[in-house]
């Protein structure tokens, strides 16, 4: 009998954390050669890169009591930085309002509380997508330039096919509510610091997996793929896993905890799925994500200050770029940086069939447009990180 963890991410590893602390045996299976999921963190020519700009902020004390006892000193506390990218100007993020009408000019603010005004007065019906949501609480105005494009980008569907339920649990405010609170600089409103691990996310993964091995009760398994879920009378009597090309299997498993994707978990199964299961999977659309991981000498980088910026403008195709140096947390070598670009896409997109040289020209093209490269034809060390 054993406790099984399916998925090597924060979430299966530290539930094999915790079981391992408790004196619970159990063996955990990542289908990756290096644990971490969407937290790993990648090396190239000496600077470091995450998959993304995470930050590690939570009111929970418990938690943040774990992530200080693993990692100790190397948790550091930085002073939040990271602006809009928006019609070429730089606004900063949260919103200050007297950046925001310094940047966006008083006669498109005065649009902006016009439009304001206009919902709350017209627009009283009940919303039933994420764009008459906003609209009806922020003004047509707003929508347009500081939700729209970015959320699209994010998710690749029109805001009309995103709920307005979403909307609402994502946005808890107001319009006056949010002016009021960054005026006063409201510290429950706006993250203001962050805490981070030096040399990376991956520095906490690898205090979890060396405490993992120092307890020992917990049998790391990587490069190891589930294959097959054998169920009979409803409980799960087989695990088949496919681990480096040989087939390992459990049997009667006493419980199974599995954080990968619910649809690839339930493809496994050896039973009839029912009918309505099936629709409901057939549903599921999965966003992936490409990184372009740029290793930039810094005389050759201009205008970038902050940890990161969050692109609402159409014209550049990225989501967000990300500034690992800004991090001040050894992650860049002397003289380089590491810059990335991130860029949100389904399997069928253009871009998931474009080359890597092609993807870093849109990476240098979208760079350009944001004024951050001294140099217009830039020879950078880079790799292209595909996640699916």
């Amino acid at each position: 009998m054993s406790n099984v963890i399916i998925g090597g991410g924060y979430a299966g590893l530290f539930c094999a954390y915790q079981l391992s602390k408790d004196g619970i045996n159990s063996s955990l299976y990542e289908k990756n050669e290096e644990l971490g999921g969407l937290s790993r963190t990648f090396e190239k020519n000496g600077v470091k890169f995450d998959i993304g700009p995470h930050i590690y902020f939570n009111k929970d004390k418990e938690v943040t009591a774990l992530w200080k006892q693993l990692l100790g000193e190397n948790l550091v506390t930085r002073d939040r930085s990271n602006k809009i990218f928006y019609n070429g100007k730089y606004i900063h993020s949260p919103l200050k309002p007297f950046d925001a009408v310094s940047k966006l000019g008083l006669f498109t603010t005065t649009k902006v509380f016009l439009s304001f005004f206009y919902s709350k007065l017209f627009n009283k019906g009940y919303p039933t997508n994420s764009k008459e949501w906003v609209i009806q609480n922020f003004g047509e105005q707003l929508y347009q330039r500081f939700f729209k494009v970015y959320n699209e980008k994010i998710w690749g569907l029109p805001c009309e096919e995103i709920t307005a339920n979403w909307a609402g649990q994502r946005i808890k405010t107001s319009l006056f509510t949010m002016i009021k609170k960054s005026i006063v600089r409201d510290n429950n409103f706006i993250i203001k610091t962050f805490d981070y691990p030096i040399g990376g996310s991956q520095t906490l993964i690898n205090a979890v997996e060396s405490q993992l091995s120092t307890i020992g009760n917990c049998k790391l398994q990587k490069s190891a793929t589930l294959v097959k879920v054998e169920v009979k009378d409803d409980i799960i009597v087989k695990l088949i896993f496919d681990v480096n090309g040989n087939t390992e299997v459990v049997h009667q498993p006493s419980n199974v905890i599995s954080t990968i994707s619910l649809k690839d978990f339930i493809n496994t199964l050896n039973i009839n799925v029912p009918t309505d299961v099936k629709k409901s999977l057939s549903n599921l659309v999965f966003r992936d994500l490409i990184l372009v991981n740029l290793v930039c000498p810094n005389e050759e980088i201009m205008n970038f200050s902050e940890h990161w910026v969050d692109i609402h403008d159409p014209s550049v195709k990225a989501l967000r770029v990300t500034n690992f140096g800004n991090y001040d947390c050894e992650m860049s070598a002397k003289n380089y940086s590491p810059i990335t670009l991130e860029y949100n896409c389904f399997a069928t997109d253009e871009i998931t069939s474009m080359t890597d040289e092609e993807i870093y020209s849109l990476a240098i093209s979208d760079l350009k447009k944001l004024k951050f490269i001294v140099n217009q034809n830039p020879k950078f060390d880079f790799s292209v990180v595909r996640l699916k």
